[in-house]
């Protein structure tokens, strides 16, 4: 998982919410209020979260990654999460399988609160904190 110890696990997400919304509501309500983070929606890994600290963080398979995933559908270097001016972008890095966001593959995308990040078989809630004056996500 993450090479740092800023992970954890939303207990209260239940792996039986089948709804996107119905996830992102949960997620959105039980995430660090002050962290940027992305949490894993479905599969054995369901709730549990990684905090994007830093103006930069890589994922992929390579052990050198700040989140590290384990799964051959995710390249070694597979994207990089990123913030300028205090929007929150994912770009692509030249992976094999492709980023997607709501669905859609993209080279770079911002995001929002309640975007699906899918990184080969892994999909991520983005969830960032609420500003004043910030209209959120979904």
């Amino acid at each position: 998982m993450n090479k740092s110890d800023d992970t954890g696990t939303l207990t209260s997400v239940e792996s039986t919410i089948d709804s996107v919304d119905e996830f992102v509501d949960h997620a959105i309500m039980l995430a660090p209020a002050d962290q940027v983070v992305l949490v894993v929606r479905g599969g054995s890994s369901s709730g549990t979260y990684f905090v994007l600290e830093g103006e930069l963080t890589k994922v992929g398979r390579h052990p050198d990654s700040d989140i590290f995933l384990d799964d051959i559908t995710v390249s070694r270097r597979h994207a990089e999460f990123m913030i300028r001016k205090d929007e929150y972008f994912v770009v692509d890095a030249g992976s094999l399988n492709g980023t997607y966001v709501n669905k859609q593959r993209i080279d770079q995308a911002k995001l929002v609160t309640g975007d699906e990040v899918q990184i080969g078989k892994y999909k991520l809630i983005f969830v960032a904190p609420s500003r004043e004056g910030s209209s959120g996500g979904r």
